[in-house]
């Protein structure tokens, strides 16, 4: 790692399983984490982390990195809960913005990226295909009471054309 750390663990036949550490990370800031470790100090199976800054994650690691289930929660607001892959949001997740709104589907390098819905603060919602976080394709947009309304068309992450439902 190269930072300052401390640990206390619990052994079993002079391997370590579940513990503590505490790191002194960048501009002297410490990270916390309580959970599992493997044979080699890495954080593993089933862990909670915390940074100094107000960061925190709870969820599943392999390798020390987040993966498999988890939840992460940044001080403004923003929620990420769901699948991870080393250190990254990818698979199905489903984030909420600062201002609420929310985007539930799949994920790939933190971005949203294929099938999704993004709900906006005052209940509607958008369904279809995102790229690198942007609309693809046709999105179908929906009152608070999923009534569909329209139809609206993305090309180039620009709204091009929207179609009225009666």
């Amino acid at each position: 790692m190269g930072y300052p750390c401390l640990y206390e663990c619990e052994w079993v036949k002079g391997t370590t399983t579940k513990g503590r550490m505490v790191v002194i990370v960048d501009n002297n800031q410490w990270d916390n984490y309580e959970g599992q470790f493997n044979a080699r100090l890495f954080r593993t199976g089933t862990g909670r982390w915390e940074h100094e800054d107000g960061d925190t994650y709870y969820g599943e690691w392999k390798h020390d990195k987040t993966n498999g289930q988890g939840k992460y929660t940044w001080p403004d607001g923003e929620i990420y809960e769901g699948q991870w892959q080393d250190g990254n949001k990818h698979g199905q997740g489903k984030y909420t913005y600062p201002n609420g709104e929310t985007h539930e589907g799949q994920w790939q390098d933190n971005k949203p990226n294929g099938e999704g819905k993004r709900t906006f603060t005052d209940g509607t919602y958008e369904v279809g295909k995102w790229k690198d976080d942007n609309q693809i394709g046709v999105q179908q947009y929906f009152s608070k009471q999923g009534k569909h309304i329209e139809n609206r068309t993305y090309e180039d992450h620009v709204l091009i054309k929207t179609e009225k439902i009666i």
